[in-house]
Parts: C-alpha cells; structure tokens; sequence
C-alpha cells in the first residue's frame, strides 16, 4: 500500500508466541516451522503494526477464532477455576491476546485477522481503506493421550462400638490397597511442546445422614451434606496429590516430542483416590445430641489430566476427562458374631468403577474447594 510514488507505507498484524521472541508476520505457507507453531495453552499476542506516517486508523475490528476455542483467560487455583472470554472491548484495541484450549486435533490451522478502517493522502487526496490483516499460524496438541481408571477395592468401614465413631472408606492410602486407580499416557508436542504434566480432580459432593426411627428416641430431622448449588467443587488442591503424605508423583515435566507413560515405574503417570467420610452415631448438633443410625454417599468426580506447555503466561489445559462415582451406604447394626453394635457397609458392592477418558469440550470451572464443603458439615435438610 502507497501515499504516493515515491513512499511505500505499511500495515500488518504481527504476533508474538508463550510471551517470548520478537512479533512478527506469521504464515502457514511453506509448512509446519517453530516460527509458525503454537502449542494449546500457550499465549497468543497479536499487533496491528502500522506506518502512521502514511496511514490514519480511525475504526479497527479483531476478528478471533473460534469464541469456544481461544478465550482470553483461564484462572485456575484451589479455590476457583474460571473461563474468562474477551468482551466487546477487547476487539477494538490495538493488541488482541488469547489462548487455545481444544486438544482434540493433534495439528490445525489457526488465524488471527484485524479489519481496520484507514485514510491517507495520495496526491493530495484523502483516499479511504478498509483493508482486511492477519496471520496464519499452527496450533499443535499433545498426542498419543490416553486415562484409564479400575477400581481396586471396595468399600470399608472402620468402627469403634464404644464410642459409635468410625469412618466408611473405598480402599485405603495404603499403595495397592487404593480405591480408585488411574493411568495415563501423553506425547508433548514435537515443536515447542516442553511443559509439565499434572492431574486435577472436581467433586460433586452429595451427603445424608438419617434416623429410620426409634422407639425409644425422638426422630431426628434428616441431614445432608452437599456441594454449593449442587456445583463441582475443586478436590483439594491443584496439582491432585500435591500433599507431602501422598504416596504418588504430583507433577511431571514433559521434553518436546516426549512420551509419559504409565509403565514407566521410575516416573509413572498414575495416581489414585480413596474418599472416605466419617460416621458418628450420636453427634453433637446446636449443643444438642442427635442420634443417626445411616449415613449414604453418592460423590460424583471427574478426574481430568492437564497439560501446561512451558512458555510466559501459560495456562493449564485439559487433555482428556474420566467420570466416575463412589456410592455406599453405612448402618448401624447389631453383629451376631461379634455379639455388639457396631457401623457395617450395607453394600460394599455398589460402587464398581472402571472407564476410560474422553475428550474435554468445556473447561472445568468451580466456586469454591470441597474442602470447605467438608469442613461446613452436615446441616438439616429442608
């Protein structure tokens, strides 16, 4: 584009990658090159550059990818995760940022364009323009991405007749006596696909203790105990197993092109859970003793694995998604064999877990961590 025969004046949309480097022009053409890669989680940093000798812009109009693929932000930590879209302002400023998050395509075409509207002086007219600008990059995915989970053991209860506490647990934090066992494998991306690998876990908690009634005893107001809003909630904390005790790895980096896998038994990708809830026969409620004989659980998770590639202002992305339940039910009952009362698993079979991960379409988000969720208790049900 010219202002006239002797000045050539310019006007481009350059883009920088993971907060590193130089902008610059961005094209498909010629093929896959590190120049023209970006990797899903990484930042994507657009520029409208422009010769303002030659050029005036008096309107600019981005025009992003897919809305449902690149958002403007991902924040995750322990106490929320939030998908954060562009809003009808961050079209129209000079610069224009985001983030990949769909890994279901290993490699794919991705562009950025401005629309601007711009005058300039052509022999000493005013000529107006409304040129479309962008860039054609690849974005690249992790490969080879598989989750798996069995579940090992059923069930438990540990009581103390005495005192009528005790807790309900499936499986134990004992290695080979865990209660939910998860497997994964994951290739990085060949070009610029350096990062770290993690599991996180969301928990839909959904509790309730209750009286079938007494002869003896008033009935008790039935009580549960549930996630806000009935919304997935974090488990704990981000990386899953992050906790000291934890017996498994938390967090694994990944080179680009690079393989984790399961069989790997120096630096396996696994981990596991084995939720558990505590049983009280005759808890304090507002000072006073209540008295309940059953307790039911029926928790529902999602064990996600992630994948932050290296990279300033990286965020974490999921890669594949496995849904799973841990139901029971605890009552307190009379043992003929041990002669006493005690808590006993009413089916230690209902929860029988195994499956294999799919796709993720939407980024989880939560409110707050089970953590709180647990630490409010029970309370009456309405």
């Amino acid at each position: 584009m010219t202002d006239s025969a002797f000045h050539v004046g310019y006007a481009e949309v350059q883009v920088q990658f993971a907060g590193q480097g130089d902008f610059a022009p961005r094209s498909t053409v010629g093929g896959q090159t590190q120049a023209n890669t970006v990797v899903v989680g990484q930042k994507v940093h657009a520029k409208l550059v422009i010769d303002e000798e030659c050029f005036t812009v008096y309107s600019k109009q981005w025009s992003p990818p897919n809305p449902n693929d690149f958002i403007k932000y991902y924040e995750t930590d322990d106490a929320h995760g939030e998908v954060i879209a562009h809003d009808i302002g961050d079209y129209s400023l000079n610069e224009f940022t985001g983030y990949y998050t769909d890994t279901a395509s290993p490699l794919r075409t991705g562009s950025v364009a401005c629309y601007i509207g711009a005058t300039c002086e052509v022999d000493g007219q005013t000529k107006y323009l409304a040129p479309s600008l962008g860039a054609s990059y690849y974005v690249a995915a992790p490969t080879g991405v598989s989750l798996m989970a069995a579940q090992r053991n059923l069930t438990s209860v540990d009581s103390d007749p005495n005192s009528g506490k005790g807790s309900m647990q499936l499986g134990s934090w004992v290695q080979t006596e865990e209660g939910m066992a998860f497997k994964a494998e994951i290739t990085a991306p060949t070009i610029n696909g350096a990062g770290t690998v993690f599991f996180m876990q969301t928990v839909v908690v959904q509790r309730e203790r209750s009286d079938p009634g007494n002869p003896n005893l008033p009935k008790q107001p039935d009580q549960e105990m549930k996630s806000l809003n009935g919304k997935a909630e974090l488990d704990n904390e981000i990386p899953y197993g992050k906790d000291p005790s934890f017996p498994y790895l938390h967090e694994w980096p990944i080179g680009a092109g690079k393989k984790l896998s399961h069989t790997d038994m120096i630096n396996r990708l696994a981990t596991f859970d084995s939720p558990s809830a505590a049983l009280e026969l005759n808890p304090t409620v507002n000072n006073v003793t209540r008295h309940y004989t059953t307790y039911k659980v029926d928790d529902s998770f999602v064990m996600y694995l992630m994948y932050k590639p290296n990279g300033v202002g990286s965020i974490s992305v999921p890669v594949q998604q496995l849904a799973w339940t841990w139901n029971a039910e605890a009552k307190w009952e009379y043992n003929f064999n041990l002669l006493e009362w005690n808590w006993d698993v009413a089916n230690p079979f209902a929860s029988t877990n195994q499956g294999v991960g799919t796709s993720v379409t939407v980024l989880p988000t939560w409110e707050r961590n089970a953590a709180v969720t647990l630490a409010e208790g029970y309370k009456d049900k309405p």
